[in-house]
Order: structure tokens, then sequence, then C-alpha cells
């Protein structure tokens, strides 16, 4: 009854429900668990971490017990507590996809750059037919100026959804790049809705110019395009406008966070906009349930 509350967005009748549930088996960890889940999806973040807590109380070996407990540690800004879960689940079971992927992004937003690919790898060992994993290293990567690898993992994005227009975008960046004309004005056409929507939203778009910046590396792109072509034109290389350039000091904070396994990121919000679970692919979401 309570699922077809959920399923029906009635949490309030759902929630009445599991708690008269509750009454009869007040031990019982699966209905503390869709308790506060369902406190979780009101934002209720306080009351659904206790409810969890006391779910893991009466089964600290349920995978996914252990994971709904990271992500409202997230939301609590527990950041801690959070890579604590995530890792528990994993270990709990080592087939939780989701756990891994999460972990590493937490990792990303905490400048632990080398601890996060590791674990976007161990995701994507689990399970190489997601493409969040593959998404999220491919740009972290890019972003590093990994190029090659980079257009590896984006590749292997390709079988699984071919409708993903930034993944196009993004290897015609990397291909230009290498100043690979051919390759990078394929794969700029198969992205071409995704290049309209941005040139219509960015006046500094309308001359063809796209600005490809990371971490490590910065390019100006030309591009020579009308409604049904783009064809690479011109390829600079502006490092010096690469984050790590304009501030040096995050290279020092890179190394302190990683020796340091620090848990306080630069923005609380950097982990909280990308683990958010009510946006989608654009923002790296992992599920919950």
């Amino acid at each position: 009854m309570s699922c077809n509350w959920i399923k029906l967005n009635e949490l309030d009748k759902a929630d009445k429900f599991l708690k008269l549930a509750l009454n009869l088996n007040p031990t019982c960890p699966d209905l503390w668990n869709n308790i506060g889940l369902i406190h979780y999806w009101q934002d209720d973040y306080i009351k659904a971490y206790e409810e969890l807590e006391t779910a893991m109380c009466y089964n600290d070996k349920d995978g996914q017990i252990l994971f709904n407990l990271g992500l409202c540690a997230v939301a609590l800004r527990k950041n801690s507590e959070a890579l604590e879960y995530f890792e528990k689940c994993s270990k709990v079971n080592p087939e939780f996809y989701d756990a891994y992927n999460n972990k590493a992004i937490m990792l990303e937003a905490l400048w632990r750059i080398d601890e996060c690919i590791e674990w976007f790898k161990k995701a994507i060992q689990v399970d190489d037919k997601n493409h969040y994993a593959l998404y999220n290293l491919g740009s972290l990567l890019k972003d590093l100026g990994r190029n090659e690898e980079a257009i590896k993992y984006y590749k292997k994005i390709l079988p699984i959804s071919e409708a993903i227009e930034k993944v196009y975008f993004n290897l015609g960046c990397l291909l230009a790049r290498n100043n690979d004309i051919y390759e990078s004005s394929k794969y700029f056409n198969k992205a071409i809705n995704y290049i309209r929507e941005l040139i219509n939203a960015n006046e500094d778009y309308k001359e063809g110019v796209f600005l490809d910046c990371g971490y490590e590396v910065c390019y100006s792109i030309l591009v020579k395009y009308n409604d049904n072509n783009i064809k690479l034109k011109e390829v600079k290389a502006i490092h010096q406008l690469a984050r790590f350039n304009i501030e040096p000091h995050l290279r020092k904070w890179i190394e302190y966070a990683s020796s340091n396994k620090i848990t306080t990121p630069i923005n609380d919000n950097d982990i909280i906009e990308k683990l958010s679970i009510k946006k989608g692919y654009e923002n790296k979401l992992s599920t919950v349930s």
C-alpha cells in the first residue's frame, strides 16, 4: 500500500500508512528506511537522517540503507559521514554502482582528484554499460588535459546512449585540441542541436568561437556553421586562461586535500549541486530508491 501512495506522490499518506505498520513491527529496518526516504524527499533531512540511522541499527548490512544515509549526510553537509556510508555500502554490496559513483563525485568536489579517478574507475568496473561514471570521468580527464583518456571514456558512452549530444560536443572539442579537423567536425555535427542552444543562449558564441576551458587547459575553437553543417576552422591554445593558471593556489590546495583527506570543500554547494537527486543527467545524478 505505501508503495502505491509513493508512486502517486502521496507522500503524507504513505508516511501515515508506514507509521501504522511500524506500530506493529517497530524493529523493521525496511519500514524505518522507507519512512526516512519519504522525509528525505520532503527535504526534512534531519528527521530522515535519524530514521535512516534507526534503520541501520536494525540492519547494518543493508547496502540500500547505507546508501540512503550517505545521500542524507550529503544534504546535511556531513561530508565525512557521507563518504563513510558510501564506502560501507560498496563493501556490503560490491555491485552497488551508485555508491562508487557518488563517492567519486564527492571526492572531486573536495579536490581529492586521484582518489576521485580511482572511484569512478571502480564504478565503471561494476557496470561499464552505465553512462554516469563514464561521463563524469571523461569530463574530469578532459578538464585535466588528459585528452586521449577522456576520448576513450566518452566513446564508451556512444553505444549505450547515442542521443547524448553533449558527449558529441565534448568529443568534438577534444579532437579539435588534436587538430583533427575531420573527426572534430563529424562530432560537432552530431551535436548540432546542442550547439544551436549554446549559440542562442550566449552572444559570445554567435561568431562561432567557443572557449574550451578546464583546470589545466584552455582552447579557443573557431567553427564555421550554418543551420545544417558545422566545420572546425581553427584551434588556439590559451592555457593562461585555464583555472589552475588563473588560480594557482588550487594546485597547492589539491596537494593538501589529497594528503590530509579533507572533508570540507572550498564551496559546500559544489557537492549538493552535483549529487542532487532532483536534477538530471547534466548534473551527474545518481539514483535513490
